[in-house]
């Protein structure tokens, strides 16, 4: 029986049922349509009128009575790639879910998330800093990931007025952007990318540590814990000074 990857392509139960008919026989006429399948006259003919439209059927030209044939089922193939695509997106936003989840209330003290849009959930929190933002940046992955993104949290952290000090790898593609970088709410200090090369982001504000990877799967991290936060700015301090 087709009928379950029929449905799954679209077609209602009657379609499914009228379309695999005419489909295995190669043609039919609605007389002989309605001795094998269990359907009223009228519901047939919308039922042909629709598979019709959904260019599944065709009319046989020059034939004494009106008969129906099947065309090739490219229409089903491609109905079942999108709902694949579609089946894809699906899970994605499920893990999306899971993440806005965990980043609310699944995990008090410890919000974990995944995906991009879970790194902008991570970055959104920081806007509501209270303090200043100190940390460590990933300047390339930002650029590489979520350049639109970054241009827009750049400058509504200025219209907030919220202060971040950033320790950065001196790659090249990080200091072409850095000259242009509007740095009057942003102190920077570049160290050899050669030797540290940073494979996170971290932020430290108010009470909360903030760890993001540029990197699939794209993991984000925010731990709410005041002496941990304390010890990794204390961390940062150390850094930033020497």
């Amino acid at each position: 029986m087709l009928e379950p990857l029929l449905q799954a392509a679209g077609l209602d139960p009657k379609e499914a049922q009228v379309y695999e008919q005419i489909l295995r026989n190669g043609q039919e006429s609605p007389a002989t349509l309605l001795k094998t399948i269990p359907i009223k006259r009228g519901d047939l003919y919308n039922v042909l009128r629709r598979l019709d439209e959904k260019k599944l059927i065709y009319t046989l030209p020059k034939t004494k009575k009106l008969t129906y044939g099947a065309l090739a089922p490219d229409t089903i193939e491609q109905s079942i790639k999108s709902q694949e695509r579609v089946i894809k997106d699906v899970k994605e936003q499920i893990s999306l879910l899971y993440s806005f989840y965990n980043l609310g209330v699944g995990k008090p003290g410890v919000r974990f998330a995944q995906g991009i849009e879970g790194i902008k959930e991570i970055f959104n929190d920081t806007l509501n800093a209270k303090t200043e933002i100190v940390g460590y940046a990933d300047i390339d992955g930002w650029l590489t990931h979520l350049e639109t993104y970054a241009v827009w949290y750049a400058r509504e952290r200025r219209r907030r007025k919220i202060r971040e000090r950033v320790i950065i790898p001196d790659t090249p593609r990080a200091k072409e952007y850095i000259t242009s970088y509007n740095k009057s709410m942003t102190e920077i200090k570049f160290v050899p990318h050669q030797k540290f090369q940073f494979s996170l982001e971290l932020n430290v504000y108010d009470n909360k540590v903030a760890y993001v990877t540029f990197r699939e799967p794209f993991i984000s991290i925010l731990i709410e814990d005041q002496a941990i936060a304390d010890t990794q700015r204390a961390i940062f301090e150390l850094n930033w000074k020497n």
